[in-house]
């Protein structure tokens, strides 16, 4: 499995359009949103990124079992990898994972629905003051929408992800952020506000799944398929939930750990302040995906030299990911600092950004974004080692932010500061050097095997 520097830079411009598209049109939504429909937004993106915890693993599971079955594996083991002596693709393991990711992803979906329309209006209706005008109640409405095709539809992009269609799923990512952008400058440019702003994502969300839908069939030869019976989709289900779960128990934490300090500034302090907070978050959000743009793109070839038993090659691909990661992050962050702030504050002068706010987060996100790298490495070997830490890294984060933010009246400083101590317990160490460990790489060596590969010319 080959990925091209053409594959690397679509990766960085998907990465940048998903996670950026608000910063993107940020001078927009300062400029024509007010605090309380900007606070508004990053309440109903929280909601979506709590309901969106129901796809529990099975993305990140399908897609490394996609990777096994399309390096030929003979089948797809519960924990472990399966080894592939050839590079001839298991068609029906292929049409086995096709078939079962469909099933699993309507059945979120579904879910979904019933939980925002019940336990999310509620949510939105307590933070409002219980008094919704109706361009909102016709916001969240589409909303809702939108969150339920991009649920139902999600397995496009992990299968894709899965047969090493790095090009194709960032190309299909971009399109639908770059008609999000358009959408969005023409609706709130004409005054249409928070209502303009969830139309523009509910477009990007249908325009997502059709090209990739359209990508993946381009990919993958229908005839090739074979037909499914229930019972094994039965059970390759109780195959990809027997580690699904424990990349659930993992997202689940990440929320709780990171994007639950959304919510939490909404409902104890106000929606003014979770405006300013919200964008602090999606900015080092965006710098930490960039930064971790180059292993992403690598993704499924190191879980296909895993599978092939390269060794010596998942060591270079290794110290390469971590290295470019932290120039990266430190670079963009930096950037951020010294042109990135003035800017925010000629934007939106009455919106209160402390530097040691900023200080802080970004230390936050430097830590969990690696520490996030170096698992999904683990993971590729179909193994979730990780999770239970995960949980208790969770409980104690929330249990601090609370008690900083609002026992201690610290504000959105006691959310950073629960954040950031709970994490730096056992998570933000632990498990990168567990990594290393186990591959036999001393730390120094993401330094000088990195650079050494970075300094190596690909060919395209």
């Amino acid at each position: 499995m080959r990925v091209s520097k053409k594959d690397l830079v679509w990766t960085y411009l998907a990465k940048f359009f998903s996670l950026g598209v608000n910063v993107i049109i940020l001078p927009l939504i300062l400029w024509y949103l007010s605090d309380e429909e900007l606070g508004l937004w990053y309440v109903f993106a929280g909601i979506s990124q709590m309901v969106n915890l129901l796809d529990f693993g099975f993305s990140a599971t399908i897609s490394r079992h996609m990777a096994y079955a399309w390096s030929g594996a003979k089948e797809i083991i519960r924990y472990g990898v399966s080894s592939s002596d050839n590079e001839e693709k298991n068609w029906e393991l292929i049409s086995e994972v096709i078939k079962t990711s469909k099933s699993i992803y309507l059945l979120v979906a579904l879910l979904a629905v019933l939980i925002m329309s019940v336990g999310g209006t509620l949510y939105v209706y307590r933070v409002s003051g219980w008094n919704l005008e109706n361009n909102v109640k016709l916001a969240w409405g589409i909303y809702i929408f939108a969150v339920a095709i991009n649920i139902l539809f999600a397995y496009c992009t992990s299968l894709l992800n899965g047969i090493g269609a790095v090009a194709e799923k960032n190309k299909v990512a971009v399109c639908s952020k770059t008609v999000q952008i358009v959408v969005a400058f023409i609706l709130l440019s004409n005054g249409i506000g928070l209502l303009g702003f969830v139309i523009s994502y509910a477009v990007s969300g249908v325009t997502l799944r059709i090209v990739g839908m359209l990508y993946f069939s381009r990919r993958v030869d229908k005839r090739n398929l074979v037909a499914v019976r229930l019972g094994r989709v039965y059970e390759q289900f109780r195959v990809v939930w027997a580690t699904a779960w424990k990349d659930g128990i993992v997202t689940l934490s990440n929320f709780f750990s990171t994007q639950m300090g959304t919510l939490m500034c909404a409902y104890y302090i106000d929606l003014k302040s979770t405006g300013s907070y919200g964008v602090l978050t999606q900015i080092f959000m965006t710098i930490g995906a960039m930064a971790s743009a180059y292993y992403a793109a690598y993704q499924p070839k190191y879980c296909n030299l895993v599978v092939s038993g390269k060794d010596n090659e998942v060591r270079e691909l290794t110290c390469k990911g971590l290295l470019i990661y932290k120039i990266l992050f430190v670079l963009l962050s930096l950037l951020f600092i010294f042109v990135g702030l003035p800017v925010l504050h000629v934007l939106r002068p009455q919106m209160s950004i402390n530097f040691y706010y900023v200080l802080l987060l970004g230390i936050f996100y430097y830590l969990y974004m690696q520490n996030s790298t170096a698992c999904s490495m683990i993971s590729c070997n179909n193994i979730i080692p990780y999770y239970g830490s995960y949980v208790i890294t969770a409980v104690l984060s929330v249990t601090l932010s609370y008690l900083f933010a609002v026992k201690l009246d610290f504000g959105i400083l006691g959310l950073i500061l629960g954040q950031l101590i709970s994490n730096l317990i056992f998570n933000s160490w632990f498990w990168l050097r567990y990594l290393l460990k186990r591959l036999k790489i001393a730390y120094s060596e993401i330094y000088t095997i990195g650079w050494n590969e970075i300094k190596k010319v690909e060919k395209l």
